[in-house]
């Protein structure tokens, strides 16, 4: 690949900068940006950033956290030496998209070094062979995929502009702004303050067998997304997992205040480390659980429940304070309405997730079938 780019070319790095590291790009979108002064900037904050450069995640590649610079910025953008630095005098677009290749990827970890923390070394990156067509071909193939991204950006736009109302709305509910019906008098006389331990059952089903022919959670973040069929190929033991069913409260027993809490409505039968706690919801509904945990003030309800774990970055869960904390409660009814409410919107939700997922399967095809 060295013959067709640059990668990792010298730099002089200026006084006052924009730093990209590890965690400011997520699946081609640069979501955060730190401005660090040179005399205070880290070690790794190496490869000045030009238009047009690639920044290719040489640490865990498989996660495929990489940005084509195509914004502007007011200051100069300096990135961390965990990504490689490639600069081509061919078509950007088209190499970026090359990179995302199946192919492309498979020969990446084949060079990788690494258990925990797999990674290739940039000059092993170098040696990649890849196949480049004539640059017109190269300037239809960038175009058309340009547009498959832009659309997808867009999508995930509109996602996440609803998730956004959404939490406005269930807010506005929860602090009793609005009424479910212009027909409502007092709507909020059905609510009053619970003991959170009153609403939960603690329990503990842990397999004891290999292979049980029941879904996998590996994480609790999101919806339960991160999951797959567990089989006798993955390889290793699932014994003392704990099994969930749908309706269950899955904790975490560190941080919980970042969003470590779900509620299980996606799956009849599931399976989540034994690092978590797990519960049945018996004194409410779990969709309406659900939104209330959802809420960016659970947030704090949660921390008021933690203390400093065995770093600065982890707090660990008092569970009685956690327990013996109340919240406000609405009537059975009063939840079965909330949840009616709210249904709407998540249908809207989960139909442009739809989208975003087809969208995102066309691409992989296209990515399989132009690209040698």
């Amino acid at each position: 690949m060295d013959e067709i780019a640059d990668i990792n070319p010298s730099s002089n790095i200026p006084d006052r900068f924009y730093y990209i590291d590890l965690e400011s790009v997520t699946s081609g979108r640069l979501t955060s940006l730190k401005v660090i002064e040179k005399k205070d900037a880290p070690s790794r904050a190496q490869r000045l950033v030009l238009q047009n450069d690639i920044l290719y995640q040489t640490v865990r590649p498989y996660q495929q956290n990489n940005y084509l610079a195509t914004d502007e910025f007011d200051l100069p953008a300096v990135a961390s030496t965990g990504y490689a630095q490639i600069r081509t005098k061919h078509n950007s677009q088209f190499l970026y998209s090359l990179l995302h290749t199946n192919r492309f990827l498979q020969e990446v970890l084949l060079r990788c070094t690494g258990s925990n923390y797999p990674a290739i070394n940039s000059n092993d990156l170098k040696e990649i062979t890849v196949y480049f067509p004539s640059c017109i071909e190269q300037d239809k193939i960038a175009l058309f995929m340009a547009l498959i991204d832009r659309r997808i950006e867009k999508q995930r736009q509109l996602v996440e502009a609803l998730k956004s109302y959404k939490r406005g709305v269930v807010e506005a509910i929860f602090e009793q702004k609005i009424k479910l019906s212009a027909k409502d008098q007092s709507p909020f006389s059905e609510w009053k303050s619970v003991p959170f331990g009153s609403l939960i059952e603690e329990v503990s089903y842990k397999t004891k067998v290999e292979n049980e022919d029941i879904l996998l959670s590996a994480a609790i973040e999101g919806m339960f997304l991160n999951t797959e069929l567990f089989d006798h190929q993955r390889g290793s033991s699932n014994i003392g997992y704990k099994k969930i069913e749908r309706g269950m409260l899955v904790l975490s027993t560190q941080n919980l205040h970042l969003g470590n809490a779900n509620v299980n409505l996606r799956f009849e039968h599931g399976m989540v480390s034994p690092a978590y706690k797990t519960y049945k919801i018996t004194g409410c509904i779990p969709e309406f659980l659900n939104l209330w945990i959802k809420r960016e003030s659970t947030k704090q309800f949660f921390y008021n429940a933690t203390t400093v774990g065995a770093s600065i970055c982890r707090r660990n869960v008092e569970w009685q304070t956690l327990y013996d904390q109340t919240m406000l409660l609405p009537s059975e009814r009063e939840q079965g309405r909330i949840i009616s409410f709210i249904a709407p919107i998540q249908m809207m939700i989960d139909a442009q997730i739809s989208v975003t997922l087809k969208l995102a399967e066309l691409k992989h095809e296209l990515l399989r079938e132009l690209f040698i």
